[in-house]
Formats: C-alpha cells, sequence, structure tokens
C-alpha cells in the first residue's frame, strides 16, 4: 500500500519459468505487500537534505565566489605585506586562508553521498522469499467446522470497507490490519517497523483513529496496535485450511478497499531476512497495500493474515499471481503472549 506502485509489482520465479519436475525445490521471490509513498507524498522535502548532491547554479556558483575571492585576497594581502603594509596585508592574506576553506568544506559537501535511509526504509532491505517442494499440499477436507454459505464465490463487487477490516496510515505509506480482540488490531511488523511519527488506523467508515504500537515480532512479522476509540467487533479465526478453500484476501491495497478471490493451495517455508517460517501459499491477486489484512474465508473466519505479494511465471508450478498469508497458529501464539 495514492502510493508509487498501486498496481502489483510481480516477481518473477527465479530461474527460466520452465516446469519442475516431482520433487524439485520451487523457489521465488516475493514482495512485502507495503504501499510506500514517495518522498514527496511522505512530505519529505528532498531539496533540503543537507548532505544531498545539489545541482542548482546557485550552489555551484556560491562555491566559484569562494574560491575566487579567497585566492585574490590572499594575493592582494601578500602583495601590501612585501609592499610594507605588514598588519593591512596579513589581514587580508588571513581572510582570504579563511575563504579558501570554506570553499574546501563546502566542496566536500556537494560531493557528499545522499542522505542514509530511514530507520523505516531499512526494515525493508532484506531479502524474502518462499521455498516449497509442492503448491498444492494443503490437506483437503480438514476444515469441516464453518462452511461457506451455499454458491459463495468470493471476490465480488468491491465495498467501501467491511467491519473489522482497517486501513494502517504513516508518513511512509499504508497496510492494512483487523481487529484481533477489543481494541487491538493486527498488522504486520514491517508495516510499522522503524516508523517515527504518529500511526492511525483508518476504520470502515472512513473515520480515523490514534493508534499505538504495543507488541512487534520480527521473526513472525506481526505488530499489535492498541487503538482506544475502536468498536469494531474481534474477528473470528478459523481452526483449519483446507485444501482449495476458497476465501477472500482484504484490506486496503493502494489506499483503497479491495475483498479479492483468493484460493489456499499450500504450505511453503518463508525466507525472511535472517528468520524462517512456514507461510500459507493463496492463488489470487492484490498488490502493496496489503499487508496486514485478514484472508477471510466464506464463513467470516480469519484463515490467514496477509504479507506479501508474488507471480509464478506461465509454465511454471502455480503459474500465476498468489498472495502469502501468516497461519493462524502464529497469530494465536502472538496475541497470548501480548495479552
Amino acid at each position: 500500500m495514492r502510493a508509487a506502485g498501486t498496481a502489483a509489482r510481480r516477481t518473477a520465479l527465479a530461474g527460466n519459468g520452465t516446469r519442475h519436475c516431482v520433487g524439485a525445490t520451487i523457489t521465488a521471490p516475493i514482495q512485502r505487500g507495503f504501499n510506500a509513498y514517495t518522498p514527496i507524498e511522505a512530505g519529505v522535502d528532498t531539496s533540503q537534505a543537507t548532505n544531498a548532491n545539489p545541482s542548482s547554479s546557485g550552489s555551484k556558483a556560491g562555491l566559484v565566489g569562494l574560491l575566487a575571492g579567497g585566492t585574490a585576497l590572499g594575493v592582494t594581502g601578500l602583495a601590501l605585506r612585501h609592499a610594507g603594509h605588514g598588519r593591512l596585508g596579513l589581514g587580508l592574506a588571513a581572510a582570504g586562508a579563511a575563504m579558501l576553506g570554506a570553499s574546501l568544506l563546502s566542496g566536500c559537501s556537494l560531493g557528499a553521498a545522499a542522505p542514509k535511509p530511514s530507520t523505516f526504509e531499512q526494515s525493508h532491505q532484506d531479502p524474502i522469499s518462499i521455498s516449497a517442494t509442492s503448491l498444492d499440499n494443503l490437506p483437503h477436507g480438514a476444515d469441516r467446522t464453518n462452511p461457506a454459505p451455499p454458491g459463495y464465490r468470493p471476490g465480488g463487487a468491491a465495498a467501501q470497507g467491511r467491519a473489522g477490516v482497517v486501513e494502517v496510515m504513516h508518513q511512509y505509506g499504508t497496510g492494512s490490519g483487523w481487529v484481533v480482540a477489543p481494541h487491538r488490531i493486527i498488522t504486520n511488523h514491517h508495516v510499522i517497523d522503524g516508523v517515527d511519527s504518529r500511526i492511525q488506523v483508518r476504520d470502515s467508515h472512513g473515520r480515523d483513529h490514534d493508534a499505538t504500537v504495543i507488541a512487534s515480532d520480527r521473526a513472525h512479522d506481526l505488530a499489535m496496535l492498541r487503538v482506544d476509540d475502536l468498536d469494531d467487533a474481534p474477528l473470528p479465526l478459523d481452526d483449519a485450511v483446507d485444501g482449495g478453500e476458497l476465501a477472500e484476501t482484504t484490506g486496503y491495497p493502494g489506499g483503497a478497499f479491495h475483498q479479492d478471490a483468493a484460493t489456499a493451495r499450500a504450505t511453503v517455508t518463508v525466507h525472511d531476512g535472517a528468520y524462517t517460517r512456514p507461510g500459507t501459499f493463496f492463488s489470487g491477486t492484490s498488490a502493496p497495500g496489503v499487508s496486514g489484512g485478514p484472508i477471510i474465508n466464506g464463513a467470516g473466519d480469519v484463515v490467514a493474515t496477509a504479507f506479501a505479494v508474488g507471480s509464478m511465471p506461465a509454465g511454471s508450478a502455480g503459474a500465476g499471481p498468489f498472495v502469502m498469508g501468516i497461519p493462524n497458529d502464529q497469530v494465536r501464539a502472538f496475541v497470548a503472549a501480548n495479552r
């Protein structure tokens, strides 16, 4: 998740996209589903960056002026000193040396590197990918407790919002989240990591609420927010995910509410920087901004929490777009540890 990259930037399977042999490991890079603002949208005035490389004629003219003025004063001062005007000559020579020193410092500043990325930007630089031996390994018939209503078809016309699903907003961009307990929101760690500014959530009625981070887990990419004045009821969590189960990826990709069809396919291994964990692979389309949003089945239960998007190339296993979800057992353990 209003911002650059409102359509998903699909990443290709490492290799040439050919079919995989049975038992071969399938690998693919994925993209965290956060919708980053451009510097202008984030309110960053890049023209005032202290270490940026200025290209304006004013900066360059000032540097040339310091060089020329310093040299002229130095030469004049030395000439006056030799002509018998010692004090005046020494004063002008000193002034010229000072101007030359200033010009050298300015020259170093002009050639300095661009500003270091913010803590938030640095937290998004870890590589992330998935691997699996099959993209159809979830058991069928495992979920018998909450069947979808007859005729359920996910991904219908998007409503303006859905109770219990929120947009998470701060100066760097937007993500999604959902109500896991009264006044408590689940989102992704990468949505809020390194944010040093105000965080708000927008509910399904378009109302904004201040939010406070009360827990965050880098290893499982989960975070919990406290929103004292949000009254939405918690969403129920499903106990099991069925192979082929139909669901909807819900959230705010691109800053607008979406509910996109998804189908549960497989448990895969997620390689997230220095961390490795299981994840749930759903075939279906979404885009940056869905991070932290719930993937909801036909019974209205959360089956996973979205955190990334990607695409398998034509001719490969699982060809087409997909969404990655954090399994509910990881969410339950995180909530239990941070009540």
